[in-house]
């Protein structure tokens, strides 16, 4: 008698020997499953995967690979120098310099062989780097060979004058700003305040962002408004939600609406600011004043389902994909939706409480990309940083694409907001936008918040050069209004670079 893996077993016995082969076959099994799992996980990451292993801003062995190499320049569209690699002496090595120091601090990004990369370093690293664009066949075979090689030149979409003006908006503030081509999804400007100097990253990195203001960490000076701040849109989203009932048919900018202070939709109330009553209007007067409790009337109409649908069609709720982090706008699911939940969204305002997220929460650059579709009678086009790619040699080797996420609404319904937005400035709450000599369209917005003062918004464009180039535009927390007059100085400077 033995005692064999666990098996007390008769010595020459059949049972022990059955028993023994079973159990060593389970065993085998089991070595080999755990064998093909191993040789899967490596098969994934070195070959399937590999791509995006070698691109994580934060794989030590790409840090380590790139750290020394005369990485090319980052450029505005007009020229201006943001990033550049120069040689010292000191170390011996290639140091990575900012020569604007804040312009565009956000986008640009960083990249530190300590704490990894991000925006523009980050996603373009590997033309930076010139390990991908080349100029001649030499520089290819150059690269694939391990040599070290100057890397090209990334000249952005981006106007340092109209991004200087976007970020003279923010001084003293707390927000962000987006603009963009209508047409070609050009990304014009992204600013972010508060902002830090690109050339003080490390320090910044090191203290886990925390420039002594007290907005350190994942909402201080590193934290990028314009592009992964999600806030409540308040009256800019009425826009998608006029859109929505516009092509749905359920209203007319003649329809009549009743214009309460105050209005009971789904067995709760809905409110105008300061609970102001405007009567019997007509929806294009509804949308000029921006009254909640016709807004909150229109949606409830249209219903949940076809309000998420419009508000798709946008962007929201999509990744789109873009050459830069973007965080994702949110919509509920329209299951999920209460009839007062869906009221307050048509305003702006997410109240609903439920496993999908509450809704609508966008980022500047989303609800600039509702004014750029409107704009581009009704067309979304994909916003997109990159905006082509010279090679050491001075040979162009990439172009930025333009690509479009489809028709959000039909050239006539586009046609009809444009109407509304136009009357906005003209005569509605965002009469500060306007600019002499030139036709402004827009929506104003005030969002509520948990905080003593409330979010304000503008979102809006002008047509110059034979271009619409759009502004969208959040400050936290300030003085109901605030945001208008500020986007139309973005919106003056645009000018001035187009005329």
């Amino acid at each position: 008698e033995k005692e064999m893996l666990g098996v007390t077993t008769f010595d020459g016995g059949i049972l022990g020997r059955v028993t023994l082969g079973k159990r060593l076959t389970l065993v085998i099994t089991g070595f080999a499953c755990l064998f093909a799992v191993l040789i899967g996980n490596l098969t994934w990451h070195m070959v399937i995967n590999a791509e995006a292993v070698q691109k994580d801003p934060y794989n030590g062995h790409t840090l380590e690979r790139t750290s020394n190499i005369q990485r090319g320049a980052l450029l505005t569209s007009d020229g201006t120098v943001l990033a550049r690699s120069v040689w010292d002496e000191s170390t011996g090595r290639w140091q990575r310099t900012y020569p604007e120091g804040t312009l565009a601090a956000h986008v640009v990004g960083y990249n530190s062989p300590a704490f990894g990369a991000a925006g523009a370093e980050s996603a373009y690293a590997d033309i930076l780097a010139g390990q991908s664009g080349f100029g001649t066949w030499a520089s290819a075979l150059n690269a694939f060979a391990g040599l070290k090689t100057p890397g090209n030149d990334a000249y952005l979409t981006i106007d340092s004058r109209i991004q200087a003006a976007a970020e003279q908006a923010l001084v003293g503030e707390v927000g962000g700003v987006a603009v963009l081509d209508a047409a070609s999804g050009d990304v014009l400007a992204l600013a972010s305040a508060p902002s830090y100097d690109n050339n003080m990253v490390e320090d910044l990195l090191a203290t886990n962002g925390d420039d002594g203001t007290g907005l350190g960490g994942g909402s201080g000076v590193l934290f990028n408004r314009a592009t992964q701040g999600l806030y409540a849109p308040g009256s800019t989203f009425k826009t998608v939600t006029l859109a929505s009932a516009l092509t749905k048919g359920s209203a007319t900018l003649d329809t009549v609406y009743n214009a309460p202070g105050s209005i009971e939709i789904g067995n709760a109330p809905i409110t105008n600011f300061d609970n102001y009553a405007y009567g019997d209007v007509p929806l294009l007067k509804g949308y000029e004043l921006s009254s909640n409790t016709v807004f909150a009337q229109v949606a409830d109409e249209i219903g949940a389902e076809q309000l998420c649908e419009t508000a798709g069609r946008f962007g929201f709720n999509r990744s789109l994909s873009t050459d830069f982090e973007v965080a994702t706008s949110l919509m509920p699911e329209p299951a999920e939706m209460t009839q007062w939940e869906t009221a307050w969204a048509g305003v702006g305002q997410p109240v609903g409480e439920h496993k999908s997220p509450a809704g609508p929460q966008a980022t500047v650059l989303q609800m600039a990309l509702v004014g750029a579709g409107i704009a581009n009678d009704g067309v979304v086009m994909k916003p997109h940083l990159l905006e082509r790619v010279m090679s050491a040699e001075g040979v162009e080797v990439q172009t930025g694409a333009e690509e479009s996420l489809g028709e959000a609404v039909s050239p006539s319904v586009a046609s009809k907001i444009q109407q509304a937005m136009e009357g906005v400035v003209k005569e509605g709450t965002g009469t500060a936008a306007q600019i002499s000599g030139y036709t402004v369209r827009g929506k104003t917005g005030t969002a509520q918040t948990n905080n003593p003062k409330d979010n304000s918004w503008f979102v809006g464009y002008v047509e110059v050069g034979g271009r619409n180039v759009v502004v969208a535009i959040v400050l936290e927390e300030t003085a109901g209004g605030a945001a208008t007059p500020k986007a139309r100085d973005i919106l003056q400077a645009a000018i001035e670079v187009y005329e």
